[in-house]
């Protein structure tokens, strides 16, 4: 059977979903009312009530799905295929033809828009967030009214929107999941400017701490990182790990270019994490095109402290290659990064790096006699970490 168009107001004619409808239907009558029973706060609220409720409130929105996913078995006479047969994956479509997935997504993109209508638009508090994060929030809008506070909502010609609906507007196309909803009061104080920069990359801003750092970075400082890395590099950072930016900016193009061609293909898209880290920027400077091509496999997992004490104790190519080689086969990743990564174990890095600068090398293959002092030294080491580090 056809769907009849139905005449949305103001706009051209648009097909009915009756699928959304359905959902929606579900969601109202069937879904909400029995989440009570894990979500204290709907007890508070009349049937006809709850949907309006969980959508505009994003702390309650949340709960609602996380309790859904926890007793998600519970819900199987409701998530069900086009045979009547209940479908546990939620990557499956059901008998409206969307997963479960994608209605989380649907509920997700429509709790952010009610939210932001309510608190862009109608200037409401937003009531949404942790008495702790205030302080956070209050930051963040300094932040924004310092550094962003010129942005250009419309263009000229553009039909005038309202606040919210630029919001929503840029947003709306990555968002999806549901540890994203929390973070709405956070989303909503960034301008619509900046979330269409980004891209998909606002979705590995995961903390309000993470939202907080990129606005700090200012728009001055995004097109000047952006400028620098050219248009392909700009796009795989802002989806990536906008944060970069920050980073970009403060070396310059000289030694971006200098650095990107030491990484070659061995970082590919873990070169933003590098280049989100300024102390380890720092540290990589006074070192040379070898040294940094050596140090390239390595780089997602070493710090700044570690790379200082390499530059300061090894003279010698060979003993920066053994020392990270080494390191890795003796410890293993896990212990060479808790102890030489980000911030690591500086006494032992110290202790480590300062013993092997003092290696007596005085055969006739000093790479060999490093290479075996360097694994005593790490197995001494591995042995017992803290009691090696207080020994003289």
């Amino acid at each position: 059977m056809s769907k009849k168009p139905v005449k949305a107001a103001g706009g051209p004619v648009q097909p009915k979903d009756e699928n959304k409808a359905a959902i929606n239907t579900a969601l109202k009558g069937v879904v909400l009312p029995r989440l009570r029973e894990w979500v204290p706060a709907l007890s508070e609220v009349e049937d006809d009530k709850l949907y309006e409720a969980a959508m505009e409130d994003p702390a309650l929105l949340h709960s609602c799905l996380s309790a859904f996913a926890a007793n998600r078995a519970l819900f199987n006479d409701v998530t069900v295929g086009i045979g009547g047969a209940p479908v546990t994956d939620d990557n499956s479509a059901l008998k409206c033809e969307r997963s479960v997935n994608d209605i989380i997504g649907m509920v997700v993109r429509t709790g952010c828009r009610r939210f932001s209508k309510r608190v862009l638009d109608e200037k409401m508090p937003h009531q949404a967030v942790e008495s702790d994060d205030q302080g956070l929030m209050d930051s963040l809008r300094m932040i924004i009214r310092d550094l962003w506070a010129t942005d250009v909502r419309t263009k000229t010609g553009e039909k005038k929107r309202t606040p919210g609906e630029e919001f929503y507007e840029a947003i709306r196309d990555h968002l999806d999941e549901e540890w994203q909803v929390p973070l709405f009061p956070y989303y909503v104080e960034l301008p619509p400017r900046l979330i269409a920069e980004l891209g998909k990359g606002v979705t590995t801003l995961r903390t309000p701490e993470g939202i907080r750092e990129l606005a700090s970075i200012g728009r001055e400082s995004l097109d000047d990182a952006k400028r620098i890395v050219g248009n392909e590099l700009a796009r795989e950072m802002l989806d990536t790990n906008p944060k970069a930016a920050r980073g970009v900016s403060q070396v310059g193009k000289g030694e971006f270019d200098r650095l990107n061609a030491c990484f070659g293909d061995v970082l590919r898209e873990k070169r933003w994490e590098v280049f989100n880290d300024l102390e380890r920027l720092d540290a990589l400077k006074d070192m040379d095109n070898q040294e940094i091509a050596a140090l390239t496999p390595f780089l997602p997992i070493v710090g700044a402290e570690t790379l200082r004490n390499i530059k300061k104790h090894f003279k010698h190519l060979y003993q920066v290659e053994a020392f990270l080689n080494i390191g890795v086969e003796v410890l293993g990743q896990k212990e060479f990064i808790a102890t030489f990564g980000n911030p690591g174990r500086p006494p032992a890095i110290k202790k480590i790096t300062g013993k092997m600068s003092m290696a007596r090398l005085d055969g006739a293959n000093p790479q060999a006699e490093f290479s075996g002092m360097l694994a005593d030294v790490m197995r001494a080491y591995a042995a017992n970490p803290e009691a090696y580090c207080r020994t003289t």
